[in-house]
């Protein structure tokens, strides 16, 4: 059995429905949210993830930014896969609000214990990711970083053992990184993500899948566009990428990806 397991903090059904109901249509199993009470006292938005049959846990907890519950989640994702999901097999951990589904997440087999997933882009190509780097490693580790891919911490493939070991590791490096003075700011999941996996300090055996290759593609530096006849984005093997992530940062093709979650 499978899991797919995200966080909707403050979230209204706006911002999780092109996620719930794009998912629904290619997959019968599990998902579950961190919820907060913001939640759990929407009515519409409780009826919805009923409807669709979404477990949720609360974490109520008053927050001093939004950027927290970023952090946050790596953590309460251990905990809650520990206490209530000893029975899965594969986990995908994943943003809500900018990601739809065109097929089950699951439908590629894993070649390895966990994937992560390359953004068509090096550090120094992005600001963002650059900016982080810099404010939160200094200059040097920038150096090291400003050519290698972009890792997004926002999905994660993994079967459930080896998920657990690498959120123990994540939950680690953001301790050192608080020990270390760093002030968090946003960007941290990013910064800790890709120091883990571009210092060999990820446990058992992973793979990096770039755009085309595998479960999901994100879309925020993508520069090229296959679709077929139904306006499904394709892989390179001419199957629909199952994921989309950041698929509202297109303009051009933001009706596209509407049009797919919801109809």
């Amino acid at each position: 059995m499978n899991l797919v397991l995200g966080a909707i903090y403050g979230y209204d059904w706006e911002n999780v429905k092109h996620f719930v109901i794009s998912l629904r249509k290619h997959y019968d199993g599990k998902i579950a949210f961190i919820v907060d009470m913001n939640v759990i006292t929407n009515a519409e938005l409780m009826g919805h993830l009923n409807d669709y049959g979404v477990f949720f846990h609360l974490y109520d907890k008053r927050l001093q930014s939004n950027h927290e519950i970023q952090n946050n989640r790596f953590e309460l994702y251990s905990d809650i896969i520990k206490e209530h999901y000893s029975d899965i097999d594969r986990i995908f951990i994943t943003d809500v609000r900018d990601v739809i589904f065109q097929d089950d997440p699951f439908v590629y087999d894993m070649v390895s214990q966990l994937e992560f997933y390359a953004e068509p882009a090096t550090f120094k190509e992005c600001n963002c990711n650059s900016w982080w780097i810099k404010t939160m490693c200094g200059e040097e580790i920038y150096q090291e970083m400003k050519d290698r891919d972009i890792i997004c911490c926002g999905t994660i493939m993994g079967k459930r053992e080896a998920l657990l070991e690498y959120l123990e590791v994540f939950k680690q490096e953001f301790q050192r990184m608080r020990d270390a003075g760093r002030v968090f700011i946003g960007g941290e999941d990013t910064v800790a993500h890709n120091r883990l996996i571009y210092t060999n300090r990820v446990p058992g055996v992973s793979t990096i899948k770039s755009n085309g290759e595998g479960a999901v593609s994100t879309m925020e530096h993508q520069k090229s566009f296959n679709f077929d006849d139904k306006g499904r984005y394709l892989n390179k093997d001419g199957r629909p990428t199952p994921v989309i992530h950041q698929w509202d940062r297109k303009k051009d093709y933001i009706d596209l990806f509407n049009k797919i979650a919801l109809e």
